[in-house]
């Protein structure tokens, strides 16, 4: 929910930060120390896969090697390379309704023969019998692109058993699940639940996880930092086609969040978010109760 005071407006329109919520002055001196210690580096031209010490701060955090790690500028970015890159296998399925950028990414790519299959998707979870149908029909798609938690755009979050069970059906028909979470870190109530990646991960089934996140909605937007968890035969293809595309991605944001991090901001910074955020969505619920009360 971010707040337009110039405009005097709440918008609900997009996951922007209120701009209040910036952490201004630490990511200022972040930037002076990120120069300071590593310019040299931050400044110029980089690996393709990101800037290092982030590349391994991530890594150790989520529990995989640092080559399958790839920092791209923004998510959406990082989810079009992979879709680049896996569109080539016959197109993929997408949740419906699903977040509108893959659409868009998905349909730009039609023309060359890439196909988009849905499955419904709503409180209740995944509709698993059509996606196993999907899986096994002539067409096979490649990858199921899946929100499990915090849904965009319903805000639903599966249940760990349906988590549980998209995680068998996956590893039974050897599917790819493409897991966006760019919220997952902003739960202010109730239990933390294990990524799709995890549960694939404590099965032995790397190979078929391929995660997906930011620091746009947990740090700032304006950094435009994404990360990759890619399974191990997708790492160095998607690092070539990063190259390709961009040459180098900007070191510079990826040291200056690496300050932030490695200075335990980001833990503090999370439990302020966390508490704003209650706060303005009990005030949210108490108002609509007010001036709503037949919604």
């Amino acid at each position: 929910m971010s707040v337009l005071p110039e405009l005097g407006l709440i918008s609900f329109a997009r996951g922007v930060p209120s701009p209040d919520f910036l952490p201004v002055e630490a990511l200022a001196d972040c930037a002076a120390r990120a120069i300071r210690r590593d310019g040299r580096v931050a400044l110029n031209y980089g690996h393709p896969a990101g800037y290092g010490p982030l590349r391994e701060w991530l890594a150790e955090r989520h529990a995989v090697a640092v080559e399958r790690v790839v920092i791209t500028p923004g998510s959406l970015l990082g989810l079009n390379l992979a879709i680049e890159h896996l569109v080539g296998g016959g197109g993929g399925i997408v949740e419906a309704p699903t977040y509108d950028r893959m659409l868009h990414s998905l349909r730009a790519r039609g023309a060359r023969g890439a196909r988009i299959a849905t499955v419904a998707r709503d409180a209740e979870g995944l509709d698993l019998d059509r996606l196993d149908a999907l899986v096994q029909s002539p067409s096979r798609p490649a990858f199921l692109y899946v929100l499990p938690t915090f849904h965009n755009p319903t805000g639903n979050t599966l249940t760990l058993d349906e988590r549980a069970a998209l995680v068998d059906l996956a590893i039974e028909r050897e599917l790819l699940l493409l897991e966006d979470d760019p919220y997952g870190l902003l739960r202010v109530e109730g239990e933390t639940l294990p990524s799709l990646h995890a549960l694939l991960r404590q099965r032995g089934a790397d190979h078929l996880g391929l995660f997906t996140s930011s620091f746009s909605k947990t740090v700032a937007p304006g950094l435009r930092i994404g990360y990759l968890l890619l399974p191990e035969h997708m790492a160095e293809p998607i690092a070539a086609l990063a190259t390709r595309t961009y040459v180098s991605p900007p070191l510079l944001p990826q040291a200056e969040l690496y300050e932030f991090l490695r200075a335990g901001f980001f833990e503090v910074h999370l439990d302020r978010l966390r508490s704003a955020l209650r706060a303005r969505r009990d005030a949210l619920l108490e108002s609509l109760a007010v001036e709503l009360p037949e919604a």
